[in-house]
């Protein structure tokens, strides 16, 4: 009996560990949130942006964005899509959009002024969705 005890609290604490651990990546932005079924889909992360390639893809994918603290930052999103639409959001803890752009949308540069300290969400939304995009940013106060 004390033997399903112990494997009893061990998998809590294990799946506590696993949750926790995956609670802190995504929260420091190195993790991500989704639901997109896709036929294939490559995402990569960089220091100043996003790029992705994709089939088919529908659903979104949300991170933490990491850009250092506030200030005025710059935009800039070029997507070569084949079919289907790419939407990308930036919003705040509040989900209020602060900046949205869109694969049909024009391609120059989006300033968009950001407060100190606070924490800003990126949403990737595909709808049916086949091509390439890369989102990218960069701090005009540098």
């Amino acid at each position: 009996m004390n033997d399903y005890i112990y494997i009893i609290c061990f998998e809590i604490a294990l799946f506590t560990f696993i949750f926790g651990l995956f609670f802190w990546l995504y929260y420091r932005g190195v993790a991500s949130m989704s639901c997109a079924a896709a036929l294939w889909m490559y995402m990569r992360r960089r220091k100043d942006g996003y790029s992705a390639s994709f089939t088919a893809c529908t659903g979104w994918i949300k991170y933490v964005a990491r850009l250092q603290g506030g200030g005025r930052y710059e935009f800039s999103f070029d997507a070569d899509i084949k079919k289907g639409d790419v939407r990308v959001i930036l919003t705040d803890r509040t989900k209020e959009p602060i900046l949205e752009l869109d694969s049909h949308s024009d391609t120059s540069p989006v300033r968009v002024e950001l407060e100190e300290g606070k924490r800003y969400y990126i949403l990737l939304k595909f709808k049916r969705a086949s091509g390439r995009c890369e989102l990218r940013w960069r701090d005009l106060d540098i």
